[in-house]
């Protein structure tokens, strides 16, 4: 079973505050994941191929291409943003100068 030491620090990294009947019951249940994760430890998965996803499922995808948009919407949308350049909404840089 699990210390109160090591679900303490498992609450600090995770930067959660317990109660008393907190740390009891995640000692409880850490220590249940950390004995399944053993016996699962315990297989032999040397010819079992990864499973990322169950069903045989592809991305649907487009082709990325610009597009005009003169639509009345975007150009009354860009008409209330407080700064515009050239037809388009400008922002100031996320970005620090280097």
């Amino acid at each position: 079973m699990l210390s109160e030491k090591d679900v303490l620090n498992v609450a600090k990294l995770a930067r959660i505050n317990l109660s008393e009947e907190e740390k009891e019951k995640m000692r409880k249940d850490l220590t249940l994941i950390l004995d399944y994760i053993a016996k699962i430890r315990e297989l032999d998965l040397k010819n079992v191929e990864p499973t990322f996803h169950t069903l045989e499922i592809k991305n649907k995808t487009r082709e990325d291409r610009a597009r005009e948009q003169n639509t009345s919407f975007s150009k009354k949308l860009i008409s209330l943003a407080p700064q515009k350049e050239n037809g388009y909404i400008k922002i100031r840089s996320v970005f620090k100068d280097r």
